[in-house]
């Protein structure tokens, strides 16, 4: 039993792994424009956000006419959250990322040959980020999150 559910749990993952694409500014931008096109007004953004030395949790953000009403981490209401919890948020911080990963010593302490991995898999109708994952290879300053609109 175990030999068949190997080659099947091999599958699933390389497939999981294989839905991304490098984080580069180019493709970022074209996702933008379509979501500014194509995109929703009003949305329930479902984002699970693990890692390292960041704010791990599922949120829950209402956005109605492009504006955040309410944001929850794992059930709890958060107060005063900022514009972060939202597609255009997430854009924005997607945009730092790239900057970030340019000088992994200077901004995540990491040795000076460090290498970052930055992946992202945009949505195709819509444009938004699917999923973001950094790497950054000899410290503890890698993120996952994994976003759905509902």
């Amino acid at each position: 039993m175990f030999r068949l559910f190997l080659p099947i749990l091999l599958c699933l993952s390389m497939f999981a792994c294989s839905q991304k694409e490098p984080l580069v500014r180019g493709a970022l931008e074209a996702g933008e424009q379509l979501w500014k096109m194509q995109g929703r007004s009003d949305y329930t953004l479902h984002l699970e956000i693990s890692g390292d030395k960041i704010e791990s949790g599922e949120f829950v953000a209402e956005i109605k006419g492009k504006k955040l009403i309410s944001v929850t981490r794992n059930g709890q209401t958060l107060k005063n959250p900022d514009g972060f919890y939202t597609i255009e948020g997430l854009f924005r911080f997607l945009h730092d990322e790239i900057d970030l990963g340019r000088s992994p010593a200077r901004y995540f302490n990491a040795p000076a040959d460090s290498r970052v991995h930055q992946f992202m898999l945009l949505d195709k109708e819509l444009g938004y980020p699917k999923r973001y994952v950094r790497s950054v290879f000899g410290t503890k300053h890698n993120i996952t999150l994994e976003i759905e609109l509902r």
